[in-house]
């Protein structure tokens, strides 16, 4: 965990493969191994952890939810959704796994449901920038600027160096004048 927080996350992979090798049945070695693997953009790797970490748990929330980032990754949205809806199954008031398939949701162009699952990840935790900008990206596609504008100054509210709300904020807001 302190080679991930230092940034060097090819060691912290090879050091989650050691203790994997030396207790297989930990789904928590597995999960860490997984996130290490999705850090460096091995989306394939970090499933199959996930996976892993899932059969030794089933009950294993967060694993769910991040298999479904790393479906995601590799433009599965359909699986990725269900496993978000297995992640809510477990716990209800996961809002991160409410925010994950909305974003799913909205990949594969079903904007309704995606807000409704945006607007509830917000109301679970109103304190996530990236539910709020999430949210704001959708309601502009939807032709609601007026929104977007509100969600994008929340996200910056929340998160004063969100460069990806700046700009469209500035975008917006200039449109507007």
């Amino acid at each position: 965990m302190a080679l991930t927080a230092a940034g060097d996350e090819k060691a912290a992979y090879n050091l989650f493969s050691l203790a994997v090798e030396i207790d297989p049945d930990d789904p928590v070695l597995h999960y860490n191994l997984g996130h290490s693997a999705d850090l460096l953009e091995r989306y394939k790797k970090a499933l199959q952890h996930y996976t892993t970490a899932i059969k030794i748990d089933a009950e294993y929330g967060d694993a769910f939810l991040m298999r479904a980032v790393a479906y995601d990754h590799l433009k599965k949205h359909e699986l990725a959704i269900k496993d978000c809806s297995t992640a809510i199954d477990i716990d209800p008031s996961n809002a991160l796994a409410y925010g994950n398939r909305g974003i799913s949701k909205r990949l594969l162009g079903d904007t309704r449901l995606a807000l409704a699952d945006y607007n509830k990840s917000i109301r679970l935790d109103p304190t996530v920038a990236r539910f709020y900008f999430n949210r704001a990206i959708l309601v502009e596609q939807l032709k609601d600027e007026d929104r977007a504008i509100e969600d994008y100054k929340m996200t910056i509210s929340i998160d004063a160096a969100h460069q990806g709300a700046a700009k469209a904020l500035k975008r917006l807001l200039s449109d507007q004048a």
